[in-house]
């Protein structure tokens, strides 16, 4: 595949070619067998139970992975932006994937086949293998996460849990990365009764702020 300027730049900054000399990224993904890909708005990348034989890492737009409730409802496990990569079923293993990649912009996606990346090569192709099971391990722990979530069944606590997972300010407040809708679609609850919960919080105390600036102030009270 040809690397242009935006493309190179993008990889650049992504954790799968961290370490990677740049001027090695274009003889490298040719050797590879790397290929791209684009997905309009609402297009499926993969689906649940489709086997995996490379590594997807976004170029342009964004995704987001899901996960189908017993219910039938669809579970947002995380969103991937410019220069992430999404495989949530380990690729070394040619596994099936436990959830459904879809695209939330019109996106391009580089594929990296498995075996290419898994395979005996020189200093770029073994870092390129060390940063991709980095990242598929950090894939794991946000699946383990999301898992011990849902099993909490009380709803103030289920969105305590979830706060307490993202990045502070200096002032204790974490900025919440999803819509309302789509916050209540990532906790598995009706979106009307997380409005109520929150709304209860803010009254009672033990959340401050509002819209998506929000802070736990009293964490024992829960």
């Amino acid at each position: 595949m040809d690397v242009d300027e935006a493309t190179l730049a993008v990889l650049k900054k992504s954790p799968v070619f961290a370490g990677i000399d740049p001027a090695e990224l274009p003889g490298l993904l040719r050797a590879l067998g790397a290929y791209t890909r684009s997905f309009s708005k609402g297009e499926a990348v993969f689906h649940s139970g489709d086997k995996l034989k490379a590594v997807p890492v976004v170029l342009k737009g964004r995704t987001e992975a899901r996960m189908l409730g017993k219910d039938g409802s669809r579970q947002i496990i995380s969103r991937f932006e410019v220069g992430d990569s999404f495989a949530e079923a380990v690729p070394m293993a040619v596994g099936t994937a436990p959830v459904e990649a879809i695209a939330l912009q019109d996106s391009v996606i580089l594929f990296l086949p498995a075996e290419g990346v898994k395979g005996n090569g020189d200093g770029a192709l073994l870092r390129l293998y060390a940063n991709v099971m980095g990242e598929m391990s950090k894939k794991v722990k946000t699946l383990t996460a999301k898992l011990a979530l849902l099993s909490e069944p009380r709803l103030r606590k289920r969105i305590a849990l979830y706060l307490r997972r993202l990045p502070e300010d200096k002032d204790g407040y974490v900025i919440i990365p999803y819509s309302r809708k789509a916050l209540a679609e990532y906790l598995a609850v009706n979106d009307k009764a997380l409005l109520r919960e929150l709304r209860r919080m803010i009254e009672e105390g033990v959340l401050e702020g509002e819209g998506r600036r929000l802070k736990l102030t009293r964490r024992g009270d829960l």
